[in-house]
């Protein structure tokens, strides 16, 4: 079975409080449908609440797996779903695990580079509701992915790897 994005999430930073601590933060997505432009910075409607540690050329798009989402339930017995974890592709039947540094991957006529794993921070705690649940995702093992992105990115496209080259 080919790779599916499942659902498109854009946000605006709002702020967020927790334990004395106030920053904006786009943590918060919300579905769109039909495609959604892609740039190099991200995609449309999306921005991010801390540009100096989000957003830009090599973290446009962050993506989280339907199947870690499921694991998460299954194994911790933390009930969560998409996109809680701020995602902006949650993606169905591909290891975002197993991508390196440099893969391509295509959705639509969208090609995205993977950069980096998500290295979560206080904000996801507040998300959660317990910090102690940024440790937990660290060490799950399951951070997914982020990309740099050009062109359109829609929901429901296949999706494959196309590279792996730089």
């Amino acid at each position: 079975m080919a790779a599916t994005v499942v659902s498109v999430q854009v946000g605006q930073p709002k702020w967020l409080s927790w334990k004395g601590r106030s920053e904006p933060s786009a943590i918060a997505k919300s579905r769109v449908e039909g495609r959604v432009r892609a740039t190099a910075e991200g995609l449309a409607g999306d921005r991010q609440g801390d540009p100096i540690h989000h957003g830009g050329q090599f973290q446009a798009v962050y993506a989280y797996s339907l199947e870690d989402y499921a694991w998460w339930l299954e194994s911790q017995g933390v009930e969560v779903e998409p996109p809680l974890f701020g995602e902006n592709l949650t993606i169905s039947q591909l290891d975002l695990r197993s991508l390196r540094v440099g893969q391509r991957m295509r959705i639509g006529t969208a090609t995205l580079a993977a950069t980096v794993p998500r290295i979560p921070c206080w904000k996801l705690g507040a998300v959660m509701g317990d910090q102690g649940f940024v440790e937990r995702f660290r060490g799950a093992g399951r951070p997914g992915a982020i990309f740099g992105s050009s062109k359109r990115a829609r929901s429901g496209r296949t999706t494959r790897s196309c590279s792996n080259q730089p």
